[in-house]
């Protein structure tokens, strides 16, 4: 039956046979397959003419046994090396907030840079590790050419 829905007056097909609704079984497999149980291999003995299906399940539970040891290792030795980068990743920081306490100080020693000389200095040094690093080496005597030089060529 077809006619017009009230709220949107648009066409709308009304089912008058209940039963044309119900949803009909598919009969190409049987009712009773379910899921198995037991996963195949994908690479088996092929050399044995048998499938990895085909083996005990005792075979199955040692190799499911070693694969889980194998992976406990795996995750344990990546656990190691990721608590390691941390690690280093800590001692870095700690040394390069040394540095940086460094900087300023030796900054604030020349007494010939102003408070806004010192700031663009400060903001160009600490750009990155190689900067504060190279300040750092650079003899007191020779800090005010070196700064003067630095200040010239970010202008």
């Amino acid at each position: 039956m077809f006619g017009k829905g009230c709220a949107t007056r648009a066409c709308v097909e009304t089912f008058v046979d209940v039963r044309s609704n119900v949803f009909e079984v598919y009969e190409g497999f049987p009712a009773n397959d379910g899921n198995d149980s037991e996963i195949p291999m994908i690479y088996g003995h092929l050399s044995e003419g048998r499938n990895a299906s085909s083996r005990s399940k005792r075979k199955w539970g040692d190799q499911t046994t070693e694969t889980v040891k194998i992976i406990c290792n795996a995750i344990e030795y990546t656990n190691g090396q990721l608590k390691a980068i941390a690690k280093r990743s800590n001692v870095q920081r700690q040394a390069d907030d040394a540095s940086r306490a460094e900087v300023m100080s030796q900054l604030q020693g020349i007494p010939k840079l102003s408070t806004r000389d010192r700031v663009r200095l400060l903001w160009i040094i600490m750009h990155n590790v190689h900067n504060m690093r190279a300040f750092l080496e650079v003899p007191d005597e020779l800090k005010l050419d070196y700064c003067t030089t630095m200040l010239e060529d970010n202008a």
